[in-house]
């Protein structure tokens, strides 16, 4: 039997036992001559116990086999399990519900999307609903492809992306869903603090319940000072000299894609809780006039979004990644723009001058 079961039958089995040591108090109390203010202490304290418990034993079952949403940092018991229940991996170790070849088939045009949770469709359930998937439907002229991974920034993708192609993927459009934090994997302190909280043991209850370990984490997301402070540290990184790195890691994407003759195109996302700070907008029209000068198509969805209230674009109130709705719409927005991109060239004959006669 596992800790978390142990806990299961114990939680079940406490407000049995206090409603039994209740009636014992009661019995005692009757059996009495004089009944003096202690057993009458002693059994209101027992029956409220005993009430709780049930909440205890309550909110234990309906966490561990009843909730069923992920959490935007992935830590707590049930973030992960939702993960375990709705990943399904394909021949390439990738989430998705067809499988891939290494080589093109057929004449139709590799479209490949590369990014994080945004391209991966955490926080949804049908993966038929995450963008990709939205447009391979729409697109039987395309081979879709999704090479994402929960939490690849921009260094792991590069590396990642890198050794597919060396491995010989054959590749036609790469579209890099980028999404602000791709940065992060630059950032010390975040890292430090990434390290600290995932690596962590908030002790027994709390590791194994999940009533306990939902909340723990829940508290932990916006009272601790360091990673409430994630976005910050983001903001802060496209400000100082770590922007210079991340220019130079996209300017290597971009070059590596080149030399497999595919050709790169970028979308990106915006953090919904912050599409009306400014720094964030200055962080957009800054990655807007790097792509214009690399000469990489490139479409940024926050205008897009922004004509919607964010509790219609986010999953769950702790999982602000996009709902299917917001998929959705990314997947309107891209399709034109991938279709612009991926045209074959019209080449265009200019008539010859007829020579003047005799």
């Amino acid at each position: 039997m596992s800790a978390s079961d142990l806990l299961l039958v114990l939680f079940a089995a406490l407000p049995l036992l206090l409603l039994v040591l209740f009636a014992s108090i009661v019995r005692a109390y009757r059996a009495v001559a004089e009944r003096g203010t202690a057993l009458l202490v002693a059994g209101n304290v027992t029956l409220t116990l005993s009430l709780l418990s049930l909440l205890l034993a309550g909110g234990e079952v309906y966490y561990r086999f009843f909730y069923d949403e992920s959490d935007g940092f992935q830590l707590s018991k049930v973030g992960l399990r939702w993960t375990e229940r709705h990943y399904r991996r394909n021949n390439f170790d990738i989430r998705d519900n067809i499988d891939y070849t290494t080589n093109k088939t057929d004449q139709r045009t590799r479209v490949t999307f590369v990014g994080d949770s945004y391209t991966n469709g955490y926080g949804i359930v049908d993966v038929n609903e995450r963008f990709a998937n939205v447009l391979r439907a729409a697109n039987p002229g395309w081979e879709v492809h999704v090479l994402a991974e929960d939490g690849l920034d921009t260094g792991p993708l590069l590396g990642t992306l890198s050794r597919r192609l060396d491995s010989g993927y054959q590749i036609d459009c790469v579209v890099y869903a980028y999404v602000l934090n791709d940065i992060s994997d630059l950032v010390g302190e975040w890292q430090e603090t990434a390290r600290r909280v995932y690596n962590e043991k908030p002790g027994f209850l709390w590791e194994h319940s999940y009533l306990l370990n939902t909340y723990y984490y829940r508290f932990k997301a916006t009272h601790d000072p360091q990673l409430a402070g994630y976005f910050d540290y983001v903001a802060a990184a496209y400000a100082d000299a770590t922007w210079e790195h991340q220019r130079r890691r996209l300017g290597k994407l971009a070059d590596l894609v080149a030399r497999h003759e595919g050709r790169l195109v970028v979308v990106t996302f915006p953090f919904f809780e912050l599409m009306e700070d400014e720094r964030y907008r200055r962080v957009h029209d800054q990655l807007a006039a790097f792509w214009a000068e690399q000469g990489i198509p490139h479409i940024d969805l926050l205008d897009l979004y922004r004509r919607y209230p964010m509790d219609q674009l986010i999953v769950n109130r702790y999982d602000t990644h996009p709902n299917a709705l917001a998929h959705e719409l990314a997947a309107r927005e891209m399709q034109g723009f991938i279709e612009r991109q991926t045209a074959p060239a019209v080449s265009v004959r200019v008539p010859e001058k007829k020579k003047p006669g005799p």
